[in-house]
């Protein structure tokens, strides 16, 4: 995922890509009628190479005036089109108010985090209905508070849902890094909580090479991917990894869909995956 910058005067954007149709852009600096159409060019850019869907992350931004929120809804328009879309992420205060005066903080959303845009427009893309063609895998949809204007109505969940069994293993030894978790059953909204508190707990013992076994999950629905994803980025954070087991599926079609197979390291099997980390560590 490399990271390009760009800059001109009392501005400068960074743009990572992190999966196959989402870009991060990070702002430093203002907005005006000088650097706006360097602003501009990028976004228009970054659309070009196939990535709709971009978070805009303002925390860096310390002006913007009615060309930079322009530029802001030309991309709308453009992603939109192209069926993605743009999130806003740390906007300070007089920034903010600027959206506020222009009528556009109703149209943006808006997110603490880089990271929390990233899960919701995963969550987004999850409902956008991903078919699984065949198989006992189901995509579950996220609910309705959680879609974009006239999404799609979420399936019901599994009538005889066995929830979600969690195994972990860590790797013995007091300077040990690694550690795999083993998922079956439903990866669902509440089974997603787990997960992240378990990785997360992980995390806070030094295990940040982590392998998770996903062959055993028989339903997911759009918190699960997001837990995977904000996994994958606290462990990076910490100077780690997490690598997925998964065989030949229709959960791999999906992820292949949403284009995470370009996020995360996959491989068949869990074997497979703790040797790459070991390699990795």
């Amino acid at each position: 995922m490399e990271t390009i910058t760009t800059a001109c005067k009392c501005l400068t954007i960074s743009y990572e890509h992190i999966s196959a149709k989402t870009t991060v852009l990070t702002v430093v600096g203002g907005f005006d009628v000088y650097t706006s159409p360097t602003f501009r060019a990028v976004i228009l850019d970054v659309i070009s190479q196939g990535h709709v869907q971009l978070i805009v992350d303002l925390k860096g931004c310390d002006f913007m005036d009615s060309t930079g929120t322009g530029v802001l809804v030309g991309a709308l328009k453009r992603t939109r089109a192209l069926g993605g879309g743009v999130a806003c992420t740390g906007p300070d205060r007089a920034v903010m108010k600027m959206f506020r005066i222009t009528g556009l903080a109703k149209v943006f959303p808006f997110y603490d985090s880089v990271a929390q845009a990233e899960e919701r427009l995963l969550l987004w893309a999850v409902g956008a209905g991903v078919a699984v063609e065949a198989g006992p895998v189901l995509l579950g949809h996220p609910a309705s508070g959680d879609r974009p204007p006239g999404g799609p109505a979420s399936p019901g969940h599994p009538a005889s849902c066995p929830g979600l069994d969690l195994v972990c293993v860590e790797e013995a030894g007091e300077s040990a890094k690694s550690a795999l978790l083993t998922l079956s059953g439903c990866l669902d909204r509440e089974s997603a909580k787990r997960l992240r508190a378990e990785i997360r707990a992980l995390s806070e013992r030094g295990r940040t090479h982590l392998a998770v076994d996903l062959n055993g999950v028989t339903f997911l629905e759009g918190p699960g991917a997001g837990a995977l994803v904000g996994g994958l980025r606290l462990l990076r954070g910490e100077g780690g990894t997490l690598t997925l087991a998964l065989a030949e599926s229709p959960l791999l079609k999906v992820f292949r869909t949403l284009g995470l197979v370009k996020v995360f390291e996959i491989h068949d099997a869990a074997p497979e995956a703790l040797r790459s980390l070991a390699c990795a560590a």
